[in-house]
């Protein structure tokens, strides 16, 4: 599903229009890889949490790591208790 999808499906079941809804959603998806390479973790409600998580070259003491250490950042998401409960009651079924 593409963001315009996306936004259409929020706005046919809110009172929110799709071109807002879009707009939000491209303002979030602009300012959550700012914020959390500013260090902090994005927790929009019971949805979850997003924060990085780095890779870096091994070291044999911590004071020794320094930035240029770092080889790979990733975005670490941990489902919030309701998004877990949702995923709970997934059924699946084979298809070729």
């Amino acid at each position: 599903m593409n963001l315009r999808e996306l936004g259409r499906y929020i706005s046919e079941r809110t009172s929110i229009s799709g071109l807002d809804v879009g707009f939000v959603i491209e303002v979030l998806l602009e300012y959550i890889p700012v914020l959390l390479l500013e260090g902090h973790s994005i927790s929009p409600g019971d949805f979850g949490t997003f924060s990085l998580s780095l890779t870096s070259k091994p070291s044999d003491s911590p004071e020794n790591v320094t930035a240029a250490d770092i080889v790979k950042v990733n975005v670490q998401f941990r489902p919030g208790p309701e998004f877990k409960r949702a995923l709970l009651n997934a059924k699946f079924e084979k298809t070729v």
